[in-house]
């Protein structure tokens, strides 16, 4: 009977298809949600799809970086 070991989850992975995942839903979203209607929501949903897109640049970019050093 073979061991099941399963392996760990890797969190940064999944951090980095939750920042792609979140960019690429984001205009999905706004038609859905329609304009923003204050200056405040413009503001909250500029930074998330901006956090989103960094976090999304960075964590891929190094993860590529990672494996070409290898």
């Amino acid at each position: 009977m073979p061991d099941s070991e399963e392996k760990p989850i890797n969190t940064w992975a999944m951090v980095e298809m939750s920042a792609w995942f979140m960019v690429a839903l984001s205009p999905i979203l706004t038609l859905i949600n329609g304009p923003p209607v204050s200056k405040d929501q413009a503001v909250v949903r500029t930074a998330v799809f901006t956090l989103a897109l960094v976090t999304g640049t960075v964590l891929t970019i190094t993860r590529l970086v990672k494996k070409r050093c290898k």
